[in-house]
């Protein structure tokens, strides 16, 4: 958070320019220009406060921010110095009239005045009277329905505050909440229109929004008659806790943590266990919804029911793999023919079932019954070569490959290590898609990789 620099008024001089009505205009006037050019919330609060205790002539300045389910303040007292500002003492209580003054101020809704804090029958407020506050003049920041906090003046010093100091304190409080609303308002607004734009892409889809823990925030009615659950039943519980059969809990749970840490959108084919214990099988795509700092507001989850279609169709547990062992490709368009997202390494295609002896690659596939090493490539590094660990490959092709693994990929990009010590070849591979299956009993992924250039060690 900025420092607020305030220049203590510890003169008689400067408790009379203090009291100046057009010395005070003119602070509310900056204020609210400053209010205009949306300021964090967090600063602007801090700044109003410091500019009462400066007008109205106190030591300290308290502010008190609700939390976004109005049950809790959080209260920040910091002493005024010359020069800069120093770190707060930080406390939080309950949203009670009777256990703060910023809790009391809330509750009635008007400028308080409380001259002598520990004498006050009207509320206990231990916080400050433990940090040798005297007196105090608070205001509210307050809607007709909605609070966001309160403000405070704070003396080390008994002392009485006149009807100019409530009037002008009234008035900073004014100035702070209508901002503060209108930039709540705005960041709601944009957080529906980024919402609704992915939801209108999905007409048709069963739609899930779920919060930044992976939470189940929102349904669609599409989702609702295949899953047999309202929202009321399922609202606030983390979607792999109530749609995933049990074998593929392990399953979500990766996807999610992949999504957290930057990997989407996510497509990957699973069972839905419904709320009749119908097993359907669904085709997702997962992806994240981030503010403009880049964190993650929510998490956009679309599906479409392909059971009906599985059941005509021979399910083909191959991916795609189009490059040989030892022959990388030396043609950047046929790189980007054959895989167009290689520069994001993020987004891994879904594998849909295709079609009876339908084959899906432009060069036809081999067995590659062998154990290569393979490496993670993490934030754009080349991995070290004490990263490379086996793996058992499935199949071969002329333009990538695929292998086995007991769990999904830990990144979007690898390199591999064709060969045998010491003729190897190394390769940056991009995964294309995984698929769940068993094997021998097992449940295993099946990854599908396509080379997007050599690697040099």
């Amino acid at each position: 958070m900025e420092t607020v620099a305030i220049t203590p008024l510890d003169t008689a001089a400067g408790a009379e320019q203090s009291h100046d009505p057009l010395r005070r205009q003119q602070a509310v006037v900056a204020l609210g220009r400053r209010a205009v050019a949306a300021p964090d919330s967090e600063i602007l609060l801090h700044d109003a406060a410091a500019l009462i205790a400066d007008m109205v002539g106190t030591d300290r300045f308290l502010v008190a921010e609700s939390d976004p389910n109005g049950g809790q303040l959080t209260l920040q007292l910091v002493t005024r110095q010359r020069y800069g500002g120093n770190k707060p003492l930080v406390h939080h209580v309950a949203l009670d009239g009777a256990q703060s003054l910023a809790g009391y101020v809330l509750q009635v809704g008007h400028p308080v005045a409380a001259e002598h804090l520990a004498a006050d029958r009207r509320f206990q407020d231990r916080f400050l009277s433990r940090h040798g506050i005297q007196s105090a003049l608070a205001v509210p920041l307050c809607l007709p329905h909605r609070s966001f906090g309160a403000l405070a003046a704070c003396s080390s010093h008994e002392r009485i505050f006149d009807a100019g100091d409530l009037l002008f304190a009234e008035t900073v409080a004014h100035v702070v909440t209508t901002a503060v609303a209108r930039c709540r308002v705005e960041q709601a607004l944009a957080t529906e229109r980024r919402l609704s734009a992915g939801m209108l892409q999905t007409v048709g889809a069963i739609v899930l929004v779920l919060d930044a823990r992976g939470q189940i925030v929102h349904i669609n009615e599409a989702c609702q008659r295949l899953t047999g659950f309202s929202l009321d039943e399922i609202r606030r519980r983390p979607v792999w806790d109530v749609l995933p059969v049990a074998e593929e809990l392990d399953l979500f749970k990766s996807i999610f943590d992949g999504l957290r840490h930057g990997l989407g959108p996510v497509q990957f084919e699973s069972c839905l266990l419904t709320k009749h214990s119908e097993r359907r099988r669904v085709a997702w795509t997962y992806n994240t919804v981030c503010d403009a700092q880049g964190e993650i507001e929510s998490i956009l989850a679309t599906g479409i029911d392909i059971t009906e279609q599985q059941k005509r169709q021979q399910p083909e547990e191959t991916p795609d793999a189009n490059t040989p062992a030892g022959n990388p490709p030396s043609e950047p368009e046929e790189r980007n023919r054959q895989h167009p997202n290689a520069a994001d390494s993020r987004k891994v295609p879904v594998r849909r079932p295709s079609p009876i002896n339908v084959e899906r690659r432009s060069r036809p596939r081999r067995s590659y019954p062998y154990r290569q090493s393979i490496a993670p490539v993490q934030d754009g590094e080349l991995p070290d070569p004490a990263e490379f660990y086996q793996v058992q490959c499935n199949d071969i092709a002329a333009g990538g490959f695929s292998f086995l693994s007991p769990r999904p990929p830990e990144s979007a990009s690898i390199v591999v290590a064709l060969g045998t010590p010491p003729s190897l070849t190394y390769l940056h591979a991009q995964i294309a898609h995984v698929t769940r299956m068993r094997k021998e009993g097992k449940w295993v992924y099946l990854v599908g990789c396509s080379y997007t250039g050599r690697a040099f060690y």
